[in-house]
């Protein structure tokens, strides 16, 4: 199996390269290749590794890169999360030309199979479920898109991908859906509640919450890695919630970070404003557990090490 990943440079593409790297004999990778921009020292990973250095905005050198190259799979998990690119006037044109290029690279390499890190929020802000959703509250093939943000962009790549392979029966895709995802190597530039709570621990700094009753479902790299890993090269089309049983509005996840037992003094918790957003995590599904894919980490235990370790 040849594995390329566009967007290794991310928290959920370091953690899995880390695994895929690991696990490299046992999963019978014959080549294993990622992209970056400008931080591949990041990386810190052997030299085997096929190493390309490109702008997925830049088209024109995505013939020169990949034209003899082939890959089975391509694990997509490229969204450029900086504000200034997620709140431009251009967005839709930016995200539509970052799409085309994507589509580009796989099928310059070949590739059989697509995975694709989606997000928990296709939603959008207006929907609430207390209990989270699943995959059949959504069709993809049917809802309309305004292309005009973060989640709707996502639900737009899944729909480009289920077109991908309609084209040719020997295709597949493994979509997967997360929205807050945590660990000792979150990347410390990614402001996600747990790990922004875990650096305001470390430098002693009250946490401050506009959003208290706002809830999230946070799942460890590390079990996302291992579900996505074990469904790497299965041949079915499959769209999955990878949620979690830990499941805290802000306000009782920051009172859980700032009282943990550590090496770091104990801070307060401030809600600035009671506002709050309406509940966008995909909750625990039947098809997902039907599948063995078990969450193994201590979400308690984690946040320690986590503060500690950061």
């Amino acid at each position: 199996m040849k594995i390329l990943i566009l967007g290794a440079t991310g928290q959920i593409g370091r953690n899995l390269l880390k695994h895929l790297v690991n696990r490299r004999e046992e999963l019978a990778i014959k080549s294993l290749g990622v992209t970056y921009r400008s931080n591949h020292s990041i990386l810190n990973l052997p030299s085997h590794i096929d190493y390309f250095k490109f702008d997925i905005m830049d088209g024109s050198k995505i013939n020169k890169i990949f034209k003899e190259i082939k890959y089975d799979v391509v694990i997509n998990l490229l969204h450029d999360t900086s504000k200034e690119f997620n709140q431009s006037k251009e967005f839709s044109e930016k995200i539509k030309t970052m799409y085309q290029n994507i589509f580009k690279v796989i099928n310059f390499v070949k590739a059989s199979r697509v995975l694709f890190s989606s997000s928990g929020a296709v939603y959008g802000m207006d929907t609430s479920k207390e209990n989270g959703f699943d995959e059949q509250d959504i069709d993809i093939n049917s809802k309309k898109i305004s292309l005009d943000n973060y989640s709707q962009s996502k639900l737009y790549f899944e729909q480009k991908l289920n077109d991908w392979s309609l084209l040719n029966k020997k295709r597949s895709y493994l979509i997967f859906r997360v929205f807050s995802v945590y660990g000792e190597d979150s990347r410390k530039d990614a402001y996600h509640a747990l790990t922004e709570f875990a650096d305001l621990r470390r430098a002693g700094k009250d946490i401050i919450i506009k959003s208290p009753q706002t809830t999230r479902s946070f799942l460890h790299l590390d079990d996302l890695s291992d579900w996505v890993i074990k469904l790497i090269d299965d041949r079915k089309n499959l769209i999955l919630n990878f949620s979690s049983k830990n499941i805290y509005s802000m306000k009782k996840l920051a009172k859980l970070v700032s009282l943990t037992q550590c090496n770091y003094k104990k801070i307060d918790v401030k809600i600035e404003s009671d506002g709050t957003v309406p509940t966008r995590y995909f909750g625990s599904n039947q098809l997902r557990k039907s599948l063995g894919l078990k969450e193994v980490q201590d979400f308690k235990k984690c946040i320690k090490s986590q503060i500690n370790q950061g």
